[in-house]
This record gives structure tokens, C-alpha cells and sequence, in this order.
């Protein structure tokens, strides 16, 4: 735009206009002329919006309002500095939880941290009315978090009044869902109650009679509850293929059906205990790896699946495709898991959105599936210990991509079609792990934690990508050493953490087609960062997030030794457990 034309109309109403472009067409504005970089520069409110974007953020749909456009921009800037120069906000640990257990049968290690939201519970022995019954204590935790202006916190509910048999929760819209048994006249029809997370009280959004639980008591034991939006789903894919869904806000009976049986030719080998991941408020795929052998190769499918609106009232569900895997030749499958947090929530949530309001908050559109394969060669007997299997490919999957190709197919009659691995998997990102490693999944970033497994002067590949070779590179393996490779799925990165008084020899030995960028930082004495800069596109992307690689390197966690890891965009968190008992949870909030 020529600029004598920028002078005619006044800066508001050049605002007024900009608020309506999105951030592709707000860099086109500042790159036009100098007045109307000054004039969007000059605005808080549209620099919230460049730099969320730039960040790998969404404006927040539950946006603070005690804050001005101006702190938010500070917030969020201190939040991305935080990542790119290891600094964490804060770092707890929290020792005190030895008689809290996991939620119930119903519940894994993937569900009861959301949201930034610790739960957990266990049940005691009390007498209520002369009878001996288990009552619920349930124990919640708040972690700090600068983006909802929110500190840390604590507290515990006692459920007494209902036999309580598993409970879930959404932080978001401050809901806590209680499973009741019910009445002994009525004892075989369960019971979903309605509270708030806050204070375990009638939740005002919500139905304020129980939601009758009608799934057969041979399906109860494996299934699966989610919170989609105003959705309460209730799954069951490994036995009868069932799926229930009710609106939590009325208690209106959505949809009540089991899945179409599949071809005979389809074998079924893995199926996960949390496999139903919803790629937007229509679309879900059902993470269970679907395989049909062909003579030496073995190939594999995802299934999808729709939920439409009924023609009167309710949902109408349909399968939509099978999703052709990568062939893996002279190749057999042991393991199969995956890994999707935050899950999907709708982004336009109504007026029942009454959790903590952010500043920013991930969004839905840049959101990241990792599927892990666990495998081995035909004919080779590998050893596999409790940290995991020695060889794995992880499949990096943009959620877009399944979305975008899913949309635009034709409905046949012969039923759902085969989507080849040529047509949707062109963004996915393929990942050949040494082993054993331990991974978490924040929904845009991933992060393995490697322990080289043998001494090898040439180096183990810690990624490889075949469909893109100048990805590659390697790490020497002088000793038995943990590293950390941590992706960031946008930009697509991965940076490795060695002890430093190796980092010259690392620097020398690396074998790689990419630009790597030393950060000289040490953390506690004891690490520093190489970051490579990958090329791809005909681009350099550099964004980091590396303040996750100094989990295992803090020196608290040197008398800890984690049983497993969970993350969300602010927060990873270190928990210690013996069995069902947690002894030690380490916090580090970014």
C-alpha cells in the first residue's frame, strides 16, 4: 500500500480494521510502510496477538480481565524468555501426599493432571448411620501458575454422603464428576453427580439430578470417561466397541451406540487403556493400531470416525477412514502407546467456562499427536525392561493434517475408505529412538529422556528421519549418560543436554547436515544446551523451548528417582511412587 494513502484515515480506525486480520495479514501490514508498522506496534492488544501466534499460542477464550492489554504482553514475554534462557518461575517439592492413591480403577496416570491441577484420593473407613462404608477423601492441588495470576494451593474434599467409585474433573470449567453406586433397589443403574472442583458443591452449569449410568456392569471395569466441552463421554473399545454420551450442563441423552464391526481381515493387536483421542468437535480417532498382514510386510491403520448431528435430536456417529501407517518391512510390532495433552477442548466454550482465565493458552489448531512403536527385527529376540522397549518410532502427527484430509472425502457405500500414508502423512514427523527412553507429551512439544544404552566412539543416532535425511545427526556415547531430546513440535527442533565438561567433545564428534547453536549456560554446575538449527523448508527456525532439560539435572532430584513424568505448557512435573503410593512430586512451573 503506497504510504500517502496510510495518512488519510486516522489511526483508530486503521485499528479497527486491523483487529479483524489475522497474524499472516498483520506481518503483511507492518512490512507495507513505516506508518503502519508505528501504528500496530503501537498497540498492545495486536502485539499480544503477533506474539502469541509467535510463540505457538492462542489468544486465551477465558481471557483475564483484571490485568490490562499491556501486562499481558509483559506476561507472556516473560513466559517465552523463561523458555529460551532456562529459568524456571519456580520449583517445589512435595512430599507430604504418602496415604493419597490414584483416583480409582477408572483412572491412568494421563487424566488426573490437567489444566494445571493436581488430584488425587483415597478411600477410608467410616461409619455412617451405624453402617461401615469407604469414604472418598479427595486431595487437590493448585499449581502456580504466572499466566492465570493464580499461586499455589491446596485442599481436600470428604465425600460422605454418596459411595463414591471414581471421580474425574475438567480445572477449565471447574467441574468434578463423582460416580455414585446406586440405591440397593436400584443398585445395578450407576450414577454421575455434578460438583465443583473448587468446593465440591452443586455445579450451577450443570444438571441437577445425577446422570443415570446405563452401561452393562461387563463393560464398566475398562471403560473410559471424558469431558468434551459440555460432553460426557463414556467409552468402552476394547470389549463391546461402545460408546455413551450425555450433556453434562442438561442431562440430555446424546448418543447411545456401538462401533461398526470391522473387516475379518483386520487384526486387533494393540489396544490402549485411554485410546479415544477427539481431533476436533466433530472428528475422534480410536489410537488403536488396526493390521492386516501382506506377504513380509506388515501395515497399519488408524480408524476415524465422525459425530454429526441426528436428524431430531442427539448424535449421529459414523466411520469416516482407516489411516494407512508406514509399512514396516522384516518388522515386528511389541509395543504400541501415544501420548495427547492437553486433549482437545472446544475453543468456544459458552458461558459455563469458569475455570482460572489466562493470558494465553495452546492452541487447538497446532496440536500434536506422538504415536510410539515399539519394535524389533524378525527373528531377533531383544531384551525389553520396565523403562521401556529397546527400539521405538515415534510418529509426530499434526492434528490439522488428519483433519484437513478426513474433511474432503466422499462417503462410499462399500464402506469407509483406506487413506494411503502418501496422502495424510506428509507433515508427520517420523522419530527412531535408541532405547530406553522415557517420553512426555505437552500437546506442542515432546520430550524424551534418553539413556545411551553402550559405550560406541562413532555415536548413536538419536534421530533419523528416512523421508527427510538432512534431519539427522548423532550423539557420542563416552559413558552411560542421560540426555534429553526435547522437540518442539512448532517449530520442529530438537536440543540435546550432555554433562558439560563433555560439550567440546560433543561439539566434535556430532555428525549432522544441521547448524548447531551453543548456549554457554550452565545449569547448577552441572549442564549446558547445544540447540541444533534445523533447516527445512529453505528456512531456519530457531524458537526453543529447552527449560524442560533441566528437569533431570536439578539437583533436588538427586534423591529422586522418577517414576514417571506429566507436562502441560506451564508445568513438568517429577512424580516419585511406590506402587499405588506417591511419595515425592517435583514441580518446575516455567
Amino acid at each position: 500500500m503506497p504510504a500517502p494513502y496510510t495518512l488519510i484515515l486516522p489511526p483508530e480506525t486503521w485499528l479497527s480494521v486491523f483487529v479483524l486480520l489475522d497474524c499472516t495479514e498483520l506481518r503483511r501490514c507492518l512490512m507495507t510502510c513505516r506508518t503502519m508498522h508505528q501504528i500496530i506496534t503501537s498497540d498492545y492488544e495486536l502485539l499480544l496477538h503477533l506474539e502469541s501466534d509467535a510463540a505457538g499460542y492462542a489468544p486465551s477464550s477465558n481471557s483475564r480481565t483484571d490485568i490490562t492489554p499491556e501486562e499481558k504482553l509483559a506476561i507472556l514475554r516473560a513466559h517465552v524468555e523463561r523458555r529460551q534462557t532456562l529459568t524456571p518461575f519456580s520449583c517445589v517439592t512435595i512430599d507430604d501426599f504418602n496415604g493419597f492413591r490414584w483416583l480409582s480403577p477408572w483412572y491412568n496416570t494421563r487424566s488426573w493432571f490437567r489444566d494445571g491441577v493436581l488430584v488425587f484420593c483415597f478411600w477410608v473407613e467410616t461409619v455412617i448411620n451405624e453402617l461401615e462404608q469407604m469414604t472418598i477423601q479427595i486431595g487437590v492441588i493448585q499449581l502456580p501458575s504466572p499466566n492465570k495470576g493464580i499461586e499455589m494451593r491446596q485442599w481436600v474434599h470428604v465425600e460422605s454422603e454418596i459411595q463414591v467409585l471414581g471421580c474425574w474433573f475438567e480445572p477449565k470449567f471447574d467441574l468434578l464428576i463423582l460416580l455414585s453406586s446406586g440405591p440397593p433397589a436400584d443398585c445395578d443403574r450407576e450414577r454421575f453427580h455434578m460438583r465443583t472442583l473448587s468446593s465440591n458443591k452443586p455445579h450451577p452449569k450443570a444438571s441437577q439430578d445425577p446422570i443415570v449410568h446405563t452401561i452393562p456392569a461387563s463393560m464398566r471395569s475398562t471403560a473410559n470417561v471424558r469431558i468434551i466441552g459440555s460432553w460426557l463421554i463414556v467409552s468402552c473399545l476394547a470389549m463391546l466397541q461402545r460408546m455413551v454420551i450425555w450433556d453434562w450442563t442438561t442431562g440430555e441423552h446424546l448418543l447411545d451406540k456401538e462401533f461398526e464391526t470391522l473387516s475379518p481381515s483386520f487384526d486387533l493387536p494393540f489396544c490402549l487403556e485411554d485410546n479415544l483421542i477427539f481431533l476436533s468437535e466433530r472428528y475422534f480417532m480410536i489410537a488403536s493400531l488396526f493390521r492386516v498382514t501382506i506377504p513380509d510386510i506388515s501395515v497399519g491403520f488408524f480408524s476415524v470416525y465422525s459425530l454429526d448431528p441426528g436428524e431430531h435430536s442427539g448424535l449421529c456417529l459414523s466411520q469416516v477412514a482407516f489411516l494407512e501407517l508406514p509399512a514396516f518391512g522384516n518388522v515386528r510390532l511389541d509395543t504400541f502407546d501415544y501420548y495427547e495433552d492437553p486433549s482437545f477442548q472446544p475453543i468456544t466454550r459458552g458461558d459455563f467456562a469458569v475455570g482460572h482465565p489466562s493470558v494465553f493458552e495452546t492452541s487447538n489448531t497446532g496440536r500434536m499427536l506422538e504415536f510410539i512403536l515399539g519394535f524389533s527385527k524378525l527373528g531377533e529376540d531383544q531384551h525389553f525392561d520396565d523403562n521401556g522397549q529397546q527400539n521405538s518410532l515415534s510418529l509426530c502427527i499434526p492434528v490439522e493434517a488428519i483433519i484437513r484430509v478426513v474433511s474432503c472425502l466422499k462417503k462410499k457405500t462399500s464402506g469407509p475408505p483406506i487413506v494411503p500414508w502418501e496422502e495424510w502423512g506428509i507433515n508427520v514427523r517420523e522419530f527412531h529412538n535408541p532405547g530406553p527412553t522415557g517420553r512426555v507429551c505437552s500437546g506442542s512439544r515432546r520430550i524424551s529422556f534418553v539413556r545411551t544404552p553402550r559405550e560406541d566412539p562413532v555415536g548413536t543416532p538419536l534421530s533419523t528421519n528416512e523421508h527427510k535425511p538432512n534431519d539427522s545427526w548423532t550423539i557420542p556415547n563416552h559413558s552411560i549418560i542421560p540426555c534429553f531430546a526435547v522437540v518442539d513440535f512448532n517449530p520442529m527442533l530438537v536440543k540435546l543436554m550432555l554433562p558439560a565438561h563433555q560439550e567440546n567433545e560433543v561439539e566434535r564428534s556430532i555428525e549432522h547436515r544441521a547448524t548447531w547453536k551453543h548456549y554457554p549456560r550452565e545449569l547448577h554446575g552441572t549442564a549446558s544446551i547445544l540447540v541444533p538449527r534445523i533447516k527445512r523448508a529453505s528456512a531456519v527456525e530457531n524458537t526453543v523451548a529447552p527449560f524442560v532439560l533441566a528437569l533431570f539435572r536439578h539437583t533436588e532430584l538427586d534423591n529422586i528417582t522418577p517414576s514417571y513424568t506429566l507436562m502441560d505448557e506451564e508445568h513438568m512435573i517429577v512424580v516419585q511412587a511406590d506402587g499405588d503410593f506417591i511419595q515425592r512430586i517435583m514441580v518446575i512451573t516455567l
